[in-house]
């Protein structure tokens, strides 16, 4: 772990409060720079050596530590997310990783962990930082040779420069379609999930409902009744199923 080029941070927020959780080091395209030039020389210099088994064990040894903090990662998530504690716990290496700016506190805490596992120091990168800047700087970086992106739209520099592979998850309108000879009480509860899990601010939401004419009242019905028997609140509270949304933006929205 180290400081910002720069020495710029930027705080991350409680969004059940609104209060500073604490403060991270923002990564700027410095950074970024430095990060791609250690995941080239672990590469080069020691995970290229590294066989199968090993990788392995080392993936194991990190699967074994997060399940031992498992509290704290879901208490992480939960401060810096808002998602309900209950719902929170529940080999392509060389990498760099750029956090959103909302939540980076979960991966500090991975990286620690990978840390801990014994990764060979510069394979796992991870930044903290903001699209425009960090964001961009991955996009653009002629040494990156693939980008996975989950969020509403992908930078166009990423097409735009080394022609790199992309991963892309972005925003979309997905539907539930609920047909008359459906189980209602099933659909109903698993039509609230997929809306509403996460607060719904997930990229694969189905935050569009279509349904059969003939049962649209009594869906109606039924799902209001759902909606509304649910608690929203306190993401530590154990009965919470929805917390906060995780930024003002978002409320407001």
């Amino acid at each position: 772990f180290v400081n910002s080029v720069d020495g710029k941070r930027f705080e991350t927020i409680n969004p059940s409060t609104g209060e500073v959780i604490t403060s991270v080091a923002e990564a700027s395209e410095k950074d970024v720079d430095i990060a791609v030039e250690a995941a080239a020389k672990a590469f080069n210099e020691e995970w290229i050596h590294v066989d199968g088994k090993e990788r392995g064990r080392l993936l194991n040894k990190l699967a074994d530590l997060m399940e031992r903090d498992i509290d704290d990662l879901a208490a992480l998530e939960s401060l810096d997310n808002g998602k309900a504690f209950t719902a929170a716990r529940s080999g392509d290496l060389p990498a760099s990783i750029s956090t959103s700016e909302f939540t980076p506190l979960t991966a500090l805490k991975v990286g620690a962990l990978i840390k801990e596992a014994g990764f060979p120091k510069g394979v796992v990168n991870i930044l903290s930082g903001f699209g425009p800047t960090a964001g961009a700087a991955v996009a653009n970086h002629m040494k990156i040779d693939k980008v996975a992106f989950t969020g509403r739209s992908i930078l166009k520099a990423s097409a735009e420069t080394n022609l790199k592979k992309v991963s892309l998850e972005l925003g979309g309108k997905s539907p539930n379609i609920i047909f008359a000879d459906s189980d209602l009480e099933e659909a109903v509860k698993w039509a609230y999930q997929g809306i509403f899990f996460n607060q719904g601010q997930c990229c694969s939401a189905g935050s569009r409902v279509y349904v059969e004419d003939s049962i649209y009242d009594k869906f109606l019905e039924k799902f209001k009744a759902h909606a509304q028997s649910i608690k929203v609140g306190d993401p530590f509270h154990k009965d919470t199923y929805q917390g906060p949304q995780i930024s003002q933006r978002q409320f407001d929205r």
